[in-house]
Order: C-alpha cells, then sequence, then structure tokens
C-alpha cells in the first residue's frame, strides 16, 4: 500500500543515487506496511487500520505548509471540488487495498496493483491532453494481458478478489492523474494539505463504527502501518526532489519482488510460475512504456 505521493518543485540535481536509494528503500517500506496490514486484515477494518497513518500524515502536512506560509494561502484554489474528488480516492485506494491483502496473497496483489503505471498512461490522454502512441498503447494492452495471466479467469485458481486489486490500481493512478492536473495550477503543499485532512476525516467519521480494542502486539502493528507510511512518504519526496519521476519510475517495480519475499517468508506464499510469468509481462511492459516515454520527450 503506498502512500501518497506530493508534487515537489523541480529537481534539485543533487545526488542521483541518494534520490535512487531513497525510492528502493521506500519500496521495501511500502512492502513492510503491506505485509503488517495483511496480518491486521482479518481482525481489523480498514479505518481502524489507516486512520493512525493519516493522523501522521496530517500533522507532518500541517507542518510542511505552515513553514512556507499561512496554511489558508497554501489552501487557496481555483478548483475546490477537484480537490476534494482527489483526495477521496485515497480512502477509496486504501480500503480496497485492505479488502484485497485481506482475501490475497501479497504478491498476488502487489503485481496486480502495479499495473497503475499503465493506466496513469491511458487516463492521461482524456484527462490531461496527453498524447500516447500507439507502441506505449501497445504496451499498456499487453500489461493488461500480464494481469489476465495472473488472475486466470475461466479457470480453478481464478478468485474475484483480484479485481478488488485491479480497482486499487485503478483508483490509484486516478489519483495520480489528477494530482499532475492540479499540481500544475495549485501549490504541493496544499494538495497534500487537503489530502491529509480529507482522508483524515473520512476515516475519523468510519474509525467508531470499525473499532475494536487490539491487544499489545495488534496495537504495535498499528502504530508500525501508521510510521512505515509516514516514513515511506518521506522518502518518497525526498527522491522526487533529487530526481525527475521519469528516472524513478522503473523502480517501484521492485516492490512486486519485496512483496514476493515477503509473502514467502511471512506466510509461506510462494507464487506459482504462471503468476511469476504474468507479473514479468506486466513489469515488462510498464518498463517499455516508461522507455517510450522518455525516448518521446527526449526526440
Amino acid at each position: 500500500m503506498s502512500a501518497p505521493p506530493v508534487p515537489v518543485p523541480q529537481p534539485l540535481h543533487e545526488s542521483l543515487a541518494l534520490a535512487i536509494g531513497c525510492m528502493v528503500a521506500a519500496q521495501v517500506v511500502f512492502t513492510g506496511m503491506d505485509t503488517m496490514v495483511k496480518l491486521l486484515s482479518e481482525g481489523f477494518g480498514a479505518a481502524q487500520i489507516v486512520w493512525g497513518f493519516f493522523a501522521a500524515f496530517t500533522i507532518t502536512a500541517t507542518v510542511d505548509a505552515a513553514r512556507n506560509g499561512s496554511l489558508r494561502s497554501a489552501l487557496r484554489t481555483r478548483r475546490p471540488l477537484l480537490h476534494i474528488v482527489r483526495a477521496l480516492l485515497l480512502p477509496v485506494n486504501m480500503a480496497a487495498m485492505v479488502l484485497a491483502l485481506n482475501l490475497l496473497p501479497l504478491a498476488t496483489v502487489t503485481t496486480v496493483v502495479c499495473t497503475f503505471p499503465l493506466i496513469v498512461t491511458a487516463l492521461s490522454v482524456p484527462i490531461l491532453g496527453e498524447h500516447v502512441g500507439p507502441r506505449r498503447w501497445a504496451a499498456v494492452g499487453i500489461g493488461f494481458v500480464g494481469v489476465l495471466i495472473v488472475v486466470r479467469p475461466g479457470t480453478d485458481v481464478f478468485d474475484p478478489a483480484a479485481f478488488v486489486a485491479l480497482f486499487a490500481g485503478a483508483v490509484y493512478a486516478l489519483y495520480l492523474v489528477l494530482t499532475r492536473l492540479l499540481s500544475r495550477t495549485d501549490r504541493s503543499d496544499g494538495i497534500a494539505l487537503s489530502t491529509a485532512w480529507i482522508g483524515l476525516a473520512v476515516f475519523s467519521i468510519a474509525l467508531p463504527f470499525d473499532w475494536r480494542m487490539p491487544t499489545g502486539e495488534e496495537a504495535l502493528l498499528l502504530a508500525s502501518v501508521a510510521l512505515a507510511g509516514t516514513i515511506g512518504h518521506r522518502l518518497i519526496i525526498v527522491a522526487f526532489s533529487r530526481a525527475p519521476a521519469s528516472t524513478l519510475q522503473p523502480f517501484t517495480y521492485l516492490q512486486v519482488v519485496w512483496a514476493t519475499v515477503a509473502g514467502l517468508v511471512v506466510f509461506g506464499h510462494l507464487p506459482d510460475a504462471v503468476t511469476l510469468a504474468g507479473a514479468g509481462v506486466i513489469v515488462a511492459s510498464g518498463l517499455y512504456a516508461w522507455w517510450r516515454e522518455r525516448q518521446v520527450k527526449t526526440s
């Protein structure tokens, strides 16, 4: 479960190695977060699991906005409805992720959700007005063939819960595209602030209806989810402040590797050959779409 990326200023041309290291570390942290969410998901609802993350995110986003000036100026926007719609997508994504992690192996959920860069490519045409050539459209199509390989509809191993993971990835992709759209006109700290406050409000409203008193061990896991989300979020900010998004995107696919390892070590789940093949198709198509986008921008 990836923490929400925050638009940041243009790259500072500092150490590329540091940026890549932060991105790789973020994927490890997010995998740990997803592992703890899966452990908690059998006994707790999404609101109780995720509320702590949004509380911590709200504190850090508010402090960041206050450092850059007044909160009122950070939240100034001509698109308040778009802020609200975009911010509401993150709680939907996280709730879907909790459900998917409860129903499916960790590696399977991560693999299917990692289609989100391909979905971003597809959504960038109608929402952002970007041009996507036939090669990148082909990559998008091949990526979804990879999803079908993993999900295997019509077979005995098919689990409809895989579509919950695909829905989570699609919602996250829409969230990212709307982030790009808002970042054209609004301050990045204001975008982060609206995301944090609205997400916290949503889960605070749901929390009393989704509350169960945790044991000491469960409380530690809940706190660790919040801490991991906050640390991963800060690592992403550092990474994107030091290198372009196009440079860092391929490293997001490392989460498939870490999730496979975590699933085996913690839950004893080893993906079969067909699932691994589907994951390979998804990752390869995503990397090709990224490479082709860079080629188009530099030509």
